[in-house]
């Protein structure tokens, strides 16, 4: 063979050569040891050589540094020959970095900001570069810089453009499972009733409020009563509302306010008189005082007609000898006999005694004892305390003389002196307004002392038969606040004379119709111009707060439509006169369920509306997170150069 035939037999072997490197560099494959080297790079933010090294280490075959040396160059050697797919599997570590830490780092609720995703990316940045750095701490941070500014610059960028995109599907989707959702509230209508219900408690979460509010409703509030904020922003509505809006207003705030103060009306009377509480308090009093009285005496007449004819030695005996210890005894029982049509009784003998005319019957003895009874009650009202107790001595003496004649005396009268307690009671209760909570005290505490309980119904019938007059003489608002005031005179004296066993239920009667009241005269009554004014330029800004936050966390294009339409409707123009009618309806609405089913909605679609609207902030996270990473991996070895050049400059060694 020649030599230019040996010659171009060996180009040709080396041209073959390379053709088949060549087709074995096309066709080769990362392995799969590389590619989870790679997406463990990316998921611990460039510590996974570390990481892989210290474990392998543990074998007695191997040191740490060579472990360390290895792990380097294999992820080295795959970023150089699958520089693409190394920045596509780190990114994908970094995703899953990203997805995972996510809620605790408020992906999906906290306001992403442009400084707080500059933050975070400067963080994840920093990491990666202190990560893959190699030697020990002070040239590691050399390389934390460079990383940490590409990770400011990034983070944000990549955030803001994909959760552009997650915000804008879930808008559609929030328009979409609302159209096909029968019943289910505009989102401006929604973010108005948010709005007013957040401002019962500004502080507090928004789901705490409304569980508060939920309880409250069921215990016969509207969310319109529930704070000096609910009122005015009712009373901006009503000022601001269409004739519609107005009547519905006025009707629900109307009939409520009478119905509470009637319910109230009826509490306290069913609790202090008890089962005659639907009749005239003072009707039914003194209708019970005849009939008793009536019955008193067809008693006594039974007793006196039973000892008719009957005449009593030992009733002889005690009024004789009464009437000989004065001339004032003896005048007291002949006139009162006078006073009842009988003859006379004494006559005084030759030598200055007394004596009787005839001996007395049952009916007689009783007429003498009162005799000294009524004695006893006029000398105790002029203050002549000493002939009152003189005069109660002489009754007392009688008492028990006729006592043991007759038991069924004794019942009658007892009978009788309680009629009479009972409607000194009654008197003293429609008179106890007049004094002090202290008095009031000391008066029914000798009440319960007495352990009778007919006088601690009469004076609690009065004070019911009091407060009716109150409320029937045009009271009844300036009633009902004094006693839903717990400092009020009349609410402590209601609190002490009030069955306590009963006296919850009458307390939160109370306070719902004073409350109601005062949401029917804010929302209805004078002019409160300053506040009105600011209620109805408040009206709407629940949408205008979500259009202002929806551009604050990147979802640019529909709240800006949003908002540019209300500008050219301008600001009172928020909410059409249908969307406020709708608001109107929550804020006096006496349906516990409706309020909560219309703001925590779980019906399927708007389950899936919140699921795909926290998906695609999580996201947003978990992908600006893994493009950082990935970025910062394809541009690993110009960082490092970049990195060396700076430690040189610094004289690091």
């Amino acid at each position: 063979m020649s030599e230019l035939e040996d010659r171009l037999a060996k180009l040709e072997k080396i041209a073959s050569d390379e053709k088949k490197l060549l087709e074995e560099a096309a066709n080769r494959k990362m392995s799969t040891v590389d590619k989870a080297r790679l997406v463990g790079q990316g998921a611990t933010l460039g510590f996974a050589d570390e990481i892989i090294a210290g474990i392998r280490s543990l074998s007695p075959n191997v040191t740490y540094e060579d472990a360390l040396f290895e792990e380097r160059k294999s992820i080295e050697r795959a970023r150089q020959d699958f520089p693409l797919q190394s920045i596509g599997l780190e990114g994908a570590g970094g995703v899953l970095t990203g997805l995972a830490t996510a809620p605790l780092t408020g992906g999906a609720s906290i306001p992403a900001t442009l400084g707080r995703l500059a933050t975070i990316g400067a963080v994840q940045g920093g990491t990666y570069g202190f990560g893959t750095g190699e030697g020990g701490v002070t040239q590691r941070l050399t390389n934390v810089p460079i990383n940490a500014a590409i990770g400011t610059v990034a983070n944000p960028v990549v955030s803001k453009t994909v959760g552009a995109v997650g915000r804008g599907l879930s808008s559609l989707t929030d328009k979409a499972t609302r159209y096909f959702t029968p019943g289910e509230l505009a989102k401006p209508v929604e973010d108005e009733v948010r709005r007013i219900v957040q401002t019962i408690d500004a502080d507090a979460p928004f789901e705490n409020v409304l569980d508060d509010v939920i309880e409250r409703v069921g215990k016969g509030e509207l969310i319109g009563d529930m704070s000096d904020s609910t009122r005015n922003a009712l009373r901006g509505l009503y000022a601001k509302s269409t004739a519609g809006g107005k009547n519905i207003i006025r009707d629900k705030l109307v009939s409520r306010a009478d119905a509470s103060r009637k319910g109230m009306e009826t509490e306290l009377d069913v609790g202090l008189r008890g089962d005659n509480a639907q009749a005239n308090v003072l009707k039914a009093v003194q209708s019970n005082e005849k009939t008793l009285k009536a019955e008193t005496s067809n008693a006594y007449n039974k007793v006196f007609t039973a000892t008719k004819g009957q005449r009593f030695p030992q009733i002889d005996n005690v009024i004789l000898g009464i009437a000989s210890q004065s001339k004032a005894s003896k005048n007291i029982i002949a006139k009162k006999f006078d006073d009842n049509g009988l003859k006379p009784i004494f006559k005084t003998n030759k030598d200055g005694s007394l004596s009787l005319t005839r001996s007395l019957t049952l009916k007689e003895g009783e007429i003498a004892k009162r005799a000294f009874m009524d004695a006893k009650g006029v000398s105790n009202r002029s203050g002549a305390s000493d002939k009152a107790n003189t005069m109660g001595n002489y009754e007392t003496e009688i008492v028990n003389v006729l006592d043991e004649i007759s038991p069924d005396l004794k019942a009658t009268r007892a009978k009788w002196a309680t009629i009479e307690a009972t409607n000194r009671a009654f008197e003293d209760g429609k008179r106890i307004f007049g004094k002090s909570s202290d008095e009031v005290e000391i008066i029914f505490e000798d009440l319960l002392a007495k352990g009778q309980p007919e006088l601690i119904a009469g004076f609690r019938t009065g004070v019911a038969s009091q407060l009716k007059n109150k409320l029937e003489a045009g009271g009844k608002a300036t009633l009902a606040n004094k006693l839903s005031n717990i400092d009020a005179k009349e609410r402590k004296i209601l609190e002490i004379i009030y069955p306590q066993d009963t006296l919850e239920g009458a307390i939160n009667k109370i306070d719902l119709a004073s409350k109601l009241q005062q949401t029917k005269n804010v929302v209805l009554g004078g002019s409160q111009t300053a506040i009105t004014e600011a209620e109805k330029t408040a009206i709407g800004s629940g949408n205008t707060l979500a259009n202002t936050f929806d551009l604050a966390t990147g979802n640019v294009i529909a709240p800006l439509f949003r908002l540019a339409s209300d500008l050219v409707r301008k600001s009172a123009q928020n909410l059409t006169p249908d969307q406020q009618n709708k608001v109107i309806g929550f804020l006096v609405s006496e349906n516990a369920e409706t309020i909560r089913d219309a703001l925590t909605d779980e019906r399927a679609l708007a389950v899936l509306r919140n699921k795909i609207t926290d998906l695609g902030r999580r996201v947003q996270s978990g992908a600006s997170t893994g493009t950082t990473v990935g970025l910062l991996g394809a541009g690993s070895e110009p960082i490092r150069a970049a990195s060396s050049l700076g430690t040189s400059l610094l004289g690091v060694q």
